[in-house]
């Protein structure tokens, strides 16, 4: 997606050089309201846009708070393991939860090979000084309990889940990108004039276009999910109208496709 305009002088002065050519797209300066209210099919489109921009910030939201709580697992089963008998070489530092089981269960393989080889030796074959073979083996046990403890662990499970729950987020963000791409809005412009004409919709107009968007998206946020925000515009190059919080639309009233 273009960046938009952050110098609001770049932004009017731009809008001044397309004010010729925007026809109907000025309607998108309209009070935010006049978006729920309209009746006007050639708005539909936008309005559909500023749905699906709602739905994909409120899916990257998502996405960051579960990033965060995966984080958050997996530093409390590093905790565990800290607090384990492990092996001095077990690292799981960047692993998956199916990397981490299959690398205790390789290394459990491996402890099970040295017991094997234990078993079939007894003290009088090791040195003195050696520690006896039944300690050894008991040691050796007590690694592979600790390891199957981990995978097993509640804690264990916490970030296994915590890794589906992300990427589940992660296909729903990429699946939502494309509707509000710069060729998303470029044709929910061009439903907006004659004929839908999009080789009459330049960079320059969807830049302008997203700046405006942009402010409208987050005036449809505050008014569902904060009715009293509905008196504060959002700041921006295109300032609208406040609307009395008592007249907030709900979730109800933002049927963003109920006009076709």
């Amino acid at each position: 997606m273009t960046a938009p305009f952050r110098n609001p002088e770049t932004f009017f002065q731009i809008q001044r050089n397309l004010n010729p050519r925007l026809e109907r797209l000025n309607s998108l300066k309209r009070n935010y309201n006049a978006y729920i209210n309209s009746n006007d099919p050639h708005l539909a489109s936008v309005v559909a846009f500023v749905g699906a921009s709602i739905e994909f910030q409120k899916a990257s939201e998502t996405l960051e708070m579960l990033s965060k709580d995966l984080d958050a697992a997996r530093d409390t089963l590093l905790g565990l393991i800290d607090k384990t008998r492990l092996p001095a070489d077990f690292d799981i530092s960047g692993l998956s939860t199916q990397e981490i089981a299959d690398k205790v269960a390789q290394q459990i393989t491996d402890l099970e090979t040295q017991i094997s080889q234990l078993e079939s030796l007894d003290d009088t074959d090791l040195p003195d000084d050696a520690v006896p073979v039944s300690d050894q083996i008991e040691a050796l046990q007590s690694q592979i309990d600790a390891l199957n403890g981990v995978v097993e662990s509640q804690t264990f499970a916490d970030l296994q889940d915590a890794e589906n729950e992300l990427a589940d987020a992660e296909t729903n963000v990429a699946g939502l990108e494309d509707s509000v791409s710069d060729e998303a809005l470029r044709d929910a412009l061009a439903g907006m004039i004659n004929d839908n004409r999009v080789d009459a919709i330049d960079d320059e107009m969807v830049d302008w276009a997203r700046e405006i968007l942009d402010g409208k998206t987050e005036e449809f946020r505050n008014a569902t999910e904060d009715p009293a925000a509905a008196d504060t515009p959002v700041d921006g190059p295109d300032q609208t109208a406040a609307l009395p919080a008592g007249n907030a639309p709900t979730e109800d009233d933002l049927r963003f496709n109920r006009v076709n």
